[in-house]
């Protein structure tokens, strides 16, 4: 193997364990919170109709409004004649 191919070859292992170094960094550590049980939601599940109720609220509400805003553009030209 000549010195150049040697220059070469070291230089681009070097520059990719430097590249390596840098990009496994912060972004696979862990996330500590300070929690002191895992608690993986961020509301009580302690009183469960509650909690069904706020479930129901929730999805309810995204689920009914494509209903509620065909059923408005349905309405909203009723009075009206075909002019």
């Amino acid at each position: 193997m000549s010195p150049f191919q040697t220059r070469v070859i070291s230089r681009a292992v070097r520059s990719h364990s430097i590249f390596r170094q840098s990009t496994q960094g912060p972004a696979f550590r862990r996330y500590a919170h300070g929690h002191a049980e895992h608690q993986e939601i961020p509301f009580s599940t302690e009183n469960k109709k509650a909690l069904a109720a706020k479930c129901v609220a929730y999805m309810g509400t995204g689920f009914m409004i494509p209903f509620i805003a065909v059923y408005y553009t349905l309405t909203k030209n009723k009075g009206k004649g075909d002019n």
